[in-house]
């Protein structure tokens, strides 16, 4: 966990990275006294499901983790790196992180049954990939759970 306070022209900004999630770099900027905070492509909301960059390090367990710190921060204004800020709000924002959250267990609960990957996305309606080429949530969320060692 990272954080460090700058002041800039008087202006607090809090800097976070807590963990992986969208990417091993996330950096979250938390102006206290305004109650924003700049999440980056952290919550995107270009896509239907959060976007995680297998390639650079993300991790749906992270994402989770670090959007749940970025809500507790209170915020009155999200921006994000992606999407449109008409519907952006925190209320949107917590729907997400469930959303992801239910979507991520239901993975891992089924990668313990021994499902295939195809399976899972047909039974839990995967959006599908973007046309980066990236992979999708579930894709990302069925790789980490398979690497994760079983206890």
């Amino acid at each position: 966990e990272f954080r460090r306070v700058l002041f800039r022209s008087g202006v607090r900004l809090d800097l976070y990275h807590w963990v992986p999630g969208h990417t091993s770099g996330d950096l979250v900027i938390h102006v206290p006294d305004q109650k924003m905070c700049f999440t980056g492509d952290v919550t995107s909301n270009a896509r239907p499901e959060p976007t995680l960059h297998a390639h650079k390090g993300a991790n749906p367990d992270g994402w989770i983790a670090t959007v749940t710190k970025i809500l507790a921060l209170n915020c009155d204004l999200y921006v994000s790196g992606h999407g449109t800020m008409e519907n952006f709000t925190p209320e949107w924002l917590k729907t997400r992180l469930n959303e992801a959250t239910e979507t991520n267990n239901k993975v891992k609960a089924m990668v313990a049954e021994g499902r295939s990957l195809g399976d899972i996305k047909m039974a839990l309606k995967s959006a599908p990939g973007p046309a980066s080429g990236n992979p999708t949530y579930v894709e990302v969320a069925y790789w980490n759970a398979l690497l994760k060692p079983k206890k």
